[in-house]
């Protein structure tokens, strides 16, 4: 099943009109990093409209993260070797470091941020603000990649397609205010706006729409070993590691994982805990637990309705709408499938666009 819900891009500037920010603004958009043409950092609506440029004149932003709590976009730049924030419209922007050697990965908890440095083998952190009591957390680490900080101060909400899928048949699409049911490429939705019917001579086909009930079941526990209530995940280029956040002292541990070749991203499912990422090698989407058991492969080679090659680049889970979002730099889009593995769809993709780091806030 697919579905192509924007396949040109707006000109910048086509949307212009910005709510306010404050503590109360409702979210649900998607952000990345635009390498195609000028570089740009750029949000949308979840269901890939609504599209607006927030950071331009800037280098090329690698990995991009949001602090929920404060409402702030950070960002590395490849080509500055900085790190930048700004609020989430992309207004008061400040620079939090400008002399590292090589900033790739990055992430955000608590007063502080966390990235690895390509140059200096390292994770360092920083305050959030002005990057200053820079420590560093691990060094001596060959080919770190990306970082993530799993913890439930880091989004903490829902929206309306975690219950019963949102009532639509096929696929609920979190936007501001609300949500927006949409269907598979050769289905067109009712009068309803919430079954889908078939086009032409395409055969229906059994849809799950069966969503997980309840946010608390994303933070309990579920009886044996339990893991960490708050950790860090980094990868590299053969392993994925976990260290915990809080506690400076304590060693990080190389997750028993098999068969990694190039980690060149991560993510974390916190209701089935399971570890997602992207494997460089095989330009694959896998997943698998913390020990190794459960693997599959997310998004993997083309079926016969893809005939283009994918190449993954980053990816950003929806755990409301039980969905993974995922850039691909051969066709320049932002794809979507279930955690299942379901094909969903193209929610951005064009001609002149290049899509990287992505980064979603699917909350409300």
């Amino acid at each position: 099943m697919s579905v192509i819900m924007l396949d040109k891009v707006l000109p910048a500037g086509t949307s212009t009109y910005l709510i306010k920010c404050n503590q109360y603004l409702t979210l649900r958009y998607m952000y990345w990093t635009e390498w195609g043409g000028k570089p740009r950092i750029v949000r949308a609506y979840m269901d890939g409209t609504n599209i607006i440029t927030l950071v331009d004149k800037l280098g090329r932003a690698n990995d991009l993260t949001i602090d929920y709590a404060d409402q702030r976009l950070y960002w590395t730049d490849l080509d500055t070797n900085m790190i930048q924030s700004s609020n989430l419209l992309g207004q008061d922007r400040e620079i939090i470091a400008d002399d590292l050697p090589h900033p790739f990965g990055l992430t955000q908890y608590s007063d502080f941020i966390y990235w690895t440095d390509w140059n200096l083998h390292s994770i360092e952190r920083a305050d959030k603000v002005n990057g200053k009591n820079r420590t560093l957390i691990q060094g001596r680490l060959d080919f770190v990649m990306d970082i993530l900080v799993f913890h439930s101060s880091r989004q903490d909400g829902t929206n309306e397609c975690m219950q019963n899928n949102g009532h639509c048949a096929q696929l609920c699409l979190a936007v501001p205010n609300g949500y927006r049911c949409s269907c598979s490429s050769h289905y067109t939705l009712d009068s309803n706006h919430k079954n889908c019917s078939c086009t032409h001579y395409y055969v229906f086909f059994y849809f799950i729409k069966k969503m997980f009930q309840y946010l608390p079941l994303l933070f309990s526990g579920g009886g044996g070993l339990k893991l960490p209530t708050n950790f860090l995940l980094f990868s590299q280029k053969t392993a994925i590691n976990r260290m915990l956040v809080d506690e400076q002292q304590s060693p990080d541990i190389i997750l028993p994982i098999h068969g990694l070749r190039n980690v060149k991203a991560i993510s974390y499912d916190p209701l089935d805990k399971l570890i997602y990422w992207v494997d460089g090698r095989q330009n694959v989407i896998k997943r698998a637990k913390d020990d190794g058991t459960q693997p599959l492969a997310v998004v993997s080679t083309p079926n016969q309705s893809q005939t283009q090659e994918k190449q993954p680049h980053d990816l950003s889970i929806d755990v409301y709408s039980r969905t993974l979002y995922w850039t691909c730099e051969t066709t320049n889009s932002i794809n979507v499938n279930r955690l299942t593995g379901e094909y969903v769809g193209v929610v951005l993709r064009g001609e002149n666009d290049k899509p990287r780091a992505l980064a979603l806030n699917a909350e409300r």
